[in-house]
C-alpha cells in the first residue's frame, strides 16, 4: 500500500501499476484495517468535474447505527470530522515518503470517487467484515450503483 508512483516500487506494485496504466475508474473502493483504529472511518477523494459528490458523512451515518466511528480528532495526520478524512480538507496532508496509496494514486491517475473504509483490528474479525460490507452495499446505494 502506499509505494505507487514512487520510483523504487516491490514487483508486486509493478504488477498492479502496469494492469491499471491507461485506465479510469468512476469509483474505487477500497478495505483496510488500522491497528490503532478506535472505531471504523473512512478517506474519501472525489473529482466534482467527474460526477462525484461527498457521500463520507451519509456512510458514516448509516454505519454509526450499528458501529462507533473513530473518535481521534486526528488519524495519521489527517482531520478527522465524524469519521470522514478528507484530505483536501486537512491543513497538512502527509502521506508516506516514497509513494501513495493506492487510491490517491488512482485519484492522480484521473479517478472519479475513491473512498478507503477503514476498520479497527480490535473488532471481532466477523464485525470487521459486516462493517465493510455494510460499507460497501452503502456506497453502491448512494453512488447510484445496483447490487
Amino acid at each position: 500500500n502506499r509505494r505507487f508512483g514512487s520510483q523504487k516500487i516491490p514487483p508486486e506494485v509493478e504488477a498492479i501499476q502496469t494492469a491499471l496504466a491507461g485506465k479510469t475508474f468512476d469509483l474505487f473502493v477500497d478495505f483496510h484495517e488500522d491497528t490503532d483504529g478506535l472505531g471504523f472511518y473512512l478517506y474519501e477523494i472525489f473529482r466534482p468535474d467527474r460526477g462525484g459528490r461527498v457521500i463520507g458523512q451519509n456512510i458514516v451515518e448509516v454505519l454509526s447505527q450499528r458501529w462507533s466511528a473513530d473518535p481521534r480528532k486526528e488519524i495519521e495526520g489527517f482531520e478527522n470530522r465524524n469519521g470522514v478524512l478528507r484530505p483536501e480538507m486537512s491543513p497538512a496532508p502527509r502521506f508516506q515518503e516514497g509513494g501513495l496509496p493506492l487510491p490517491v494514486y488512482l485519484y492522480f491517475l484521473g479517478a472519479g470517487h475513491c473512498i478507503t473504509l477503514e476498520t479497527p483490528t480490535a473488532f471481532p474479525f466477523e464485525e470487521r467484515v459486516k462493517i465493510h460490507l455494510q460499507g460497501l452495499e452503502t456506497i453502491l446505494t448512494l453512488t447510484g450503483i445496483m447490487i
